[in-house]
Parts: structure tokens; C-alpha cells; sequence
């Protein structure tokens, strides 16, 4: 069940890519495409509500954008009950902290760094650039051609990046 989650989920990245193959995503575009992921997102994931994790993540995650370059999207920060070390940000502002990536910071200053680095990819709108799109076309090609399936390829594509 989990897999199929995971499967649409790396669909919808594949479709948003597909789509800016055009030319780039307009900001107002780009939100509505992050307010999609998100729907989909809490029909698929399990979202933390422990407060005290929840606030926790959500105001360091604040501390952070607050001293960040300007952006035209606003950041919201979520946790995620997954024990995969991982953490993603979707167009529009939104990031995503697995439970499996908390348990195994050691300081703040690590999560800073994970934090940062989505707030980073958010900030540079790269789901809305063309040239983004030209390798999220390549890599799902290649995917394809080497019989990987979706979901594997989407994981082994975040751990190299991270």
C-alpha cells in the first residue's frame, strides 16, 4: 500500500515536470501545483500531530526563513511519520520533515542544514525551471530504460541529492 502512495506521488512529480517543459511556471502556477501536492500529499502520508515535535520543526523552520532571501512563496514546515532519513519540499513553499530524519540529527544546526537546503530548492523555483524539467525528463527516461521502477528511482534520485 505504502509503495502505491509513494508511486503516485512520484507520478505527480513526473507530471509537474512534463509540464514545465513548456517554459517556466509562473508563481500564482506554481502555488496552485503546490496546493495540488498537498492535497495528495494528506491523502497519502501520515502527518505528525504531536504539537510539541510539530511546533518544534515549525519554528525552527521559521527561525530560518526569517533570515533567508526573499521569496515569493511562504514557508510552512510539516512532519512527516516516515523513518526513511529524508526530507522534500514542493513548489509553493511547503517542506516536509520525515520522523526518521529527526531521530537521527544529532544538533539543530543539522537540521538547519536540511532545512535550509529544500528552503533553498523552493526559493530557487526549481520544479518551475525549464532546465530543471529537461533533467527530470532524462532521469525518468533513464529510469524507464534500466527497468527501475518508479519508486525506486525517485529514492535513489533524493539520496544522491542529499
Amino acid at each position: 500500500m505504502r509503495h502505491w502512495k509513494l508511486h503516485r506521488a512520484v507520478a505527480l512529480v513526473l507530471l509537474a515536470s512534463a509540464l514545465t517543459a513548456c517554459g517556466t511556471l509562473s508563481v500564482e502556477d506554481e502555488k496552485k501545483l503546490g496546493a495540488q501536492y498537498q492535497a495528495e500529499l494528506r491523502k497519502q502520508m501520515i502527518f505528525v500531530r504531536d504539537p510539541v515535535t510539530v511546533n518544534y520543526v515549525r519554528q525552527f523552520g521559521e527561525q530560518l526563513s526569517g533570515s533567508a532571501r526573499p521569496s515569493p512563496f511562504e514557508f510552512r514546515f510539516y512532519v512527516i511519520e516516515d523513518e526513511e532519513i529524508n526530507a522534500f519540499a514542493i513548489p509553493g513553499g511547503a517542506v516536509y520533515v520525515n520522523t526518521g530524519l529527526l531521530t537521527k540529527v544529532h544538533n539543530g544546526a543539522e537540521l538547519a542544514a536540511v532545512l535550509s537546503h529544500e528552503m533553498g530548492h523552493v526559493t530557487a523555483r526549481h520544479m518551475a525551471s525549464s532546465s530543471t524539467s529537461s533533467i527530470w525528463r532524462s532521469r525518468s527516461s533513464r529510469a524507464i530504460r534500466t527497468s527501475r521502477t518508479p519508486a525506486a528511482w525517485w529514492a535513489a534520485s533524493r539520496a544522491r541529492r542529499s
